[in-house]
């Protein structure tokens, strides 16, 4: 069986990373496979959002060095919010250097249960936590070959990638590429693709899930529009109905 007809509960046996295995059984349980990433940059407004939307995602992306006000009280509130509504946390540390591991891994994983790198050269195994997540970060400039490489040699601590869910084709070459157990995010996804306001382009959410992407990131598309909860339910129905037409037996 391809990996793309494959459930979440069922690639979560092949996981070797103990934070993806518990995402995808997450999200077999909770029964959605949505990303949200709060951009509020309000630390108690964020604390706000994320309360108001809990239920209907199963990872909430975060990037605190945006948010004013951080503190541990912040910290301790997002994960009694994980707890209450049953997510886990993915800080978007976009690590660009071993130094940088070395200095700021292990303050985020007591809270975050994932945090993103560029594929960087490491040779040190002994600096990550098996039960945590390392994503590593695809976007259109960086060498798969590269990417591919590191998740080899880490594969006990990688849980997946992300990359942009622009081009469906390109999705589908880097999924192919992957193995069962690791999880796809893609980003820049809409209702439906083509061009915003700002010039940026978008994919659709349906053709990055059925290309065989696992968890469309949504930040702007929920946060910025009047009804926030209602765009919430939209994206996390469309993404797993398109999930359970991929993996249908």
């Amino acid at each position: 069986m391809k990996k793309v007809e494959m459930r979440y509960e069922e690639r979560a046996l092949k996981a070797k990373n103990e934070a993806a295995k518990e995402l995808l059984n997450l999200m077999s349980r909770k029964e959605t496979n949505l990303c949200f990433l709060n951009t509020e940059r309000d630390s108690e407004k964020f604390i706000e959002f994320t309360d108001e939307l809990g239920d209907e995602f199963a990872l909430l992306m975060t990037k605190t060095e945006m948010l004013k006000g951080f503190s541990k009280k912040i910290v301790n509130e997002i994960k009694r919010l994980s707890r209450k509504h049953n997510f886990m946390i993915f800080e978007n540390s976009e690590f660009n250097s071993l130094d940088e591991i070395k200095r700021k891994y292990f303050n985020i994983i007591e809270w975050s249960d994932f945090v993103s790198t560029y594929p960087i050269e490491i040779k040190e195994k002994n600096i990550f936590k098996r039960e945590k997540g390392l994503i590593l970060i695809a976007n259109e400039n960086s060498k798969k070959k590269k990417i591919f490489e590191l998740a080899r040699k880490l594969s006990e601590f990688i849980s997946g990638f992300l990359l942009s869910g622009k081009n469906p084709k390109e999705i589908k070459k880097f999924v192919e590429m992957t193995a069962e157990g690791e999880i796809v995010l893609t980003q820049r996804l809409r209702i439906s693709k083509g061009k915003i306001k700002t010039g940026e382009v978008y994919g659709s959410v349906e053709e990055a899930i059925l290309a065989g992407a696992d968890m469309p990131v949504i930040g702007r598309g929920i946060r910025n529009v009047a009804y926030s909860l209602s765009a919430a339910r939209v994206y996390r129905a469309l993404a797993w109905q398109k999930y359970l037409k991929r993996t249908k037996k």
